[in-house]
């Protein structure tokens, strides 16, 4: 069996099937996408700053990279790493592993 970071954050049968993590791994799954999209803004607003108009655009392009590369990231570890069956409150309540 897999170790699941991530579960749902609605009971099976809701219209949503948000997930949250559950674990150390799942809240760093989303720190790294945080971190890759401030990198990306802080290169753009560099470029900007130095290069001008030119700056402005190979920043825009190096940002939507960056988050569209982390964003990718993040939905195959949530895919990868997803406990469909049971949700954040089963494994807060302890009725689950992995809270760590």
């Amino acid at each position: 069996m897999t170790e699941y970071w991530f579960a749902r954050r609605f009971p099976v049968g809701h219209p949503r099937s948000a997930m949250a993590p559950v674990t150390r791994e799942g809240r760093m799954a989303f720190v790294w996408f945080l971190g890759a999209m401030l990198a990306g803004a802080v290169i753009w607003a560099i470029l900007v700053l130095t290069a001008k108009a030119t700056g402005a655009i190979i920043g825009g392009i190096v940002f939507i990279v960056a988050t569209a590369f982390a964003m990718w990231r993040l939905l195959s570890a949530v895919v990868r790493h997803g406990d469909r069956n049971h949700t954040v409150e089963d494994y807060r309540a302890g009725r689950l592993g992995g809270r760590r």
